[in-house]
């Protein structure tokens, strides 16, 4: 991406043809998406409550007062302040969240955006893998004879990985198949689109599991599975056999998942499912074969390898593992003195019983994600401190102590892991809106502040140390400059200096030589040597297992879920005034077939009603849409629209994720008042 400048503002932003891992192709949010950064309604200057109002301050008359507020808490003992931040932001930003929680906070208490979704992948995967660099990128879609996708739509969810698909079965003629209860993008250029019906998936992954695994040999309650998704499900068992008859035969094929298998209610087993499947296949061992998960927001997987969950330290090492602790102790020189830690619902459940008194996020706002009737409001509420570093205000906003203004990336250095495994460079285009600052600065800040400095000084300061011990993150592109190494090497223990372990490669630039440092093969896929030796052990312990869907609508009822828009990407891109021409409102898609039935039109509202609350909804009539299905867009879901789910917070026992992300509903002509 070329970001084009004028008098500090962005103006436009272009790419050059064959350049970078996308090769000059950009997506509609990156092309367009840039106006929310330089609008009004942000940020530019720090807020602190004073008799009950936010007002501005200065940095240099709110750092004091927030430090001792810090301080005092963190007297009281371990855990007692908690973290969440979001996936959108650079590796430096996270490496520095989680040092200042677990090494001057002392505290174990954070968790990330992904946990919404994309935790339910990257657990089951780390867990039989050690790492969370995918086997296969996108020069291997393109090299598969079969493709399979499941719960994903790649043009919506990773743009440039679904124009790779379109080349890999438009050019090569790889066999694509495409599981989904609607139709996608990719449909149309599917060999076989088995439609499931709404929440089937799960049980498809589950049974195609077991046949694969077991050779065909399936017990008879396997056969009566099976039979049940012909018969409930919508299976078209031709389509099923011809898929199972390419992926046991092809040489090399793929298997593609996303957000919408990451949100299902049995997300954590299917994964799991999957990763047998794709064992049984030989894919583990054989080059060009795998797993891609596409992961929901820029920076899922970067923020993940840097440790910024309670599950994991950086590196992906266990944050609650003693030899773990003391590697890293050894590593930083300090005591990791945090308590057990915990995640989202973790957090939720302390500062209920008052284990917690401080809440400090970064660009995350756990009240729009949960119904008005979860309390979550009222659970923050009782809160000593609520610190949130944010561009734009939002309903945790309101209730903050402390609000500070955060630079957007186009105004400052980052470094960001594609869903290929790439590690990617963003440099600064335009000076910080107001007086905001990156996140690791705020954060240095604070710890200043507190009397317990970091030390970081810049953000290439806080890259030159995630590089000391994690060296295989050293920036690299498919046609760029690349590290020498095996995936995953970890420098804890004498750490070298980044420099010292690539080869330098003399080269003529301008008739003076320079020195560089350059590998032939990128590391940004996993080793597979390793991730399969790992994996053979993880395989041995369980089969596949069945999972069933709850969610199967009765008499005259559908069900309703939130998806992901072409158009955006979170909350963010909703004031940007670019994508909103192209898209201003969240509309219910509803089959076509269904709208004429029941005489709805294009643009007329409906209400849906659930056992939890009701919401009206413009309509849109969609060919693509499963006759008991009805999906709208997640960015723009508000209180109204979230009124009908469960009011309970209900997540997962396995990976703490919220479960309840479909709900039974029924529809009726009228609108509510």
């Amino acid at each position: 991406m070329h970001v084009e400048t004028e008098n500090e503002s962005i103006v436009r932003v272009t790419s050059k043809e064959g350049l970078g891992p996308n090769e000059g192709s950009i997506c509609v949010v990156g092309r367009f998406g840039f106006n929310h950064v330089q609008t009004p309604q942000r940020f530019d200057t720090p807020y602190m409550r004073v008799e009950h109002r936010l007002v501005p301050a200065s940095w240099e008359e709110l750092l004091p007062e927030l430090g001792n507020r810090l301080n005092a808490i963190r007297r009281k003992g371990t855990d007692r302040v908690a973290g969440l931040i979001s996936p959108r932001v650079s590796l430096e930003d996270a490496y520095a969240f989680q040092s200042f929680f677990r090494k001057v906070l002392k505290s174990n208490m954070i968790d990330t955006g992904a946990r919404y979704g994309f935790m339910n992948a990257a657990l089951p995967i780390v867990e039989a893998t050690g790492t969370l660099r995918p086997l296969v990128d996108h020069e291997d879609l393109l090299k598969a004879k079969v493709i399979l996708l499941i719960g994903t739509d790649p043009v919506a969810e990773s743009n440039i990985t679904g124009l790779f698909l379109k080349r890999a079965a438009r050019k090569n003629r790889a066999r694509l198949y495409v599981v989904d209860s609607e139709a996608i993008t990719l449909s149309n250029r599917a060999s076989d689109h088995i439609r499931v019906n709404p929440g089937g998936e799960s049980l498809f992954v589950s049974v195609l599991s077991e046949e694969i695994v077991s050779g065909g040999n399936l017990t008879s309650e396997w056969l009566t599975r099976k039979e049940e998704l012909f018969k409930n499900w919508n299976v078209d068992p031709g389509a099923y056999q011809r898929l199972v008859h390419d992926l046991k035969t092809a040489e090399t094929g793929v298997l593609v998942t996303g957000r919408k298998m990451f949100r299902n209610e049995k997300a954590n087993q299917s994964i799991k499912n999957m990763m047998k499947m794709i064992g049984s296949l030989g894919w583990m061992e054989r080059e060009g074969c795998g797993i891609l998960p596409i992961p929901e927001t820029a920076n899922d997987l970067g923020v993940l390898m840097m440790g910024a969950t309670f599950e994991w330290l950086p590196g992906l090492l266990d944050a609650r593992n003693e030899s773990s602790r003391k590697k890293w102790e050894s590593a930083w020189g300090t005591s990791l003195s945090y308590g057990s830690g915990g995640g989202l619902g973790q957090i939720l459940q302390g500062i209920e019983e008052g284990k917690i008194n401080a809440l400090i996020t970064i660009g995350e706002n756990p009240i729009g994600h949960f119904p008005s009737g979860s309390k979550v409001r009222q659970i923050l509420g009782k809160l000593d401190l609520i610190v949130s570093l944010d561009m734009f205000q939002n309903e945790l906003v309101d209730m903050a102590h402390f609000v500070l203004p955060a630079s957007s990336s186009f105004e400052r250095v980052g470094h960001f892991v594609s869903v290929e495994g790439f590690v990617q460079k963003s440099v600064q285009t335009m000076a910080h809106w107001g007086e905001s600052l990156p996140d690791w600065e705020i954060l240095e800040k604070i710890s200043h502040a507190m009397g317990s400095p970091m030390g970081f000084d810049s953000a290439e300061s806080v890259m030159q140390e995630i590089l000391r011990f994690l060296p295989d993150l050293s920036p690299s592109t498919r046609n760029g400059e690349h590290f020498v190494g095996k995936t995953g090497d970890i420098h804890l223990v004498n750490p070298l200096s980044p420099s010292s372990l690539l080869p330098n490669v003399e080269e003529k630039v301008n008739g003076s030589v320079s020195r560089r440092k350059i590998a032939e093969v990128p590391a940004h896929k996993a080793n597979r040597s390793s991730v399969s030796a790992r994996f053979a052990s993880w395989n041995e312990k369980d089969k596949p297992v069945l999972c069933e869907s709850g969610l199967i609508p009765g008499e005259g009822e559908f069900i309703f879920s939130m998806t992901k828009s072409l158009f955006h990407s979170g909350k963010m891109t909703l004031q940007d005034p670019n994508l909103k021409k192209i898209q201003s409102e969240g509309k219910l898609r509803i089959n076509r077939q269904t709208a004429r039935k029941r005489k709805i039109k294009k643009g007329e509202k409906i209400t849906l009603s659930s056992a939890y609350g009701r919401c009206s909804f413009i309509v849109e009539p969609s060919p693509m849409v499963s006759e008991f299905e009805l999906l709208f867009p997640e960015h723009f879901a508000d209180s109204q629209v979230l009124a009908l789910f469960p009011p309970e917070i209900a997540l997962s026992p396995e990976t703490g994720t919220p479960t309840t992300r479909r709900i039974r509903v029924s529809l009726s002509n009228e609108t509510v008042s």
